[in-house]
């Protein structure tokens, strides 16, 4: 049975059960004042901030050249998180932008994913970003937005959905009568301790796939299929 769910869902408090649904800003970047700069170098910032974001020992090399930027070998370290990055932005005419972030191990407990009932906690993460997408506005982005995203967990607890009182009722019921009402009072409560969780997302003018996605728990692996919408904020799997 295909299930589908609202990544925001809804909130209490103003807070999202899973992820709050972001305003994409349509209002166009002004590029204009860096399409005649020129300039070329390697940089090293103790404490670089970018949107109240603090990226702590920061490299990278930066180049501009007459609208053509290039940040290349970007890497510091965010919430005691190793980051690695390498951005193209072209920013004439019709604006785009490439990227691909790296970000090899972290710690789940040291970020927030997920909101007020939907949540992951505990364990270690790594993901591999690349993403290519109009660049005119936050708009324009994610409705072009294509790439893939790479992502692997560890030793994690999802909390939100009881996946073993679920299966323990499975295995000893009888008959299928009231087996979607049990399944669904274990949707939005309880948590589920996973061995690993791992897959890819493939994302296509801001709608997403998810592919070869696998979540293991007590030595069974379980295979995952969905897709959802960026745009729109929806996913069903």
């Amino acid at each position: 049975e295909e299930n589908k769910l609202p990544l925001s869902a809804k909130t209490v408090g103003g807070i999202a059960t899973f992820l709050s649904k972001p305003i994409w800003n349509k209002e166009k970047i002004n590029y204009t004042p860096y399409l005649d700069l020129e300039f070329k170098g390697n940089f090293e910032v103790d404490d670089l901030t970018y949107k109240d974001k603090i990226f702590e020992k920061a490299k990278f090399g930066l180049e501009l050249n007459k609208g053509n930027l290039n940040l290349s070998n970007f890497e510091a370290s965010y919430k005691n998180t190793p980051v690695k990055a390498n951005v193209v932005l072209n920013m004439k005419d019709d604006p785009k932008v490439n990227m691909s972030i790296e970000v090899p191990e972290a710690n789940i407990a040291d970020f927030s994913i997920g909101g007020r009932i939907y949540n992951l906690k505990d364990g270690r993460f790594k993901t591999s970003i690349n993403l290519n997408s109009k660049a005119s506005s936050e708009d324009e982005f994610v409705n072009n937005l294509n790439g893939n995203i790479d992502f692997e967990t560890v030793k994690t607890r999802f909390f939100g959905i009881n996946l073993k009182a679920i299966y323990d009722d499975i295995v000893k019921r009888d008959k299928s009568e009231g087996l979607t009402e049990f399944a669904n009072l274990q949707i939005a409560s309880g948590s589920t301790e996973f061995d690993k969780i791992a897959g890819k997302l493939g994302i296509t003018n801001g709608d997403f796939k998810i592919l070869e996605s696998n979540l293991n728990i007590d030595n069974t692996k379980i295979a995952v299929k969905g897709d959802g919408s960026i745009k729109n904020w929806t996913m069903k799997f």
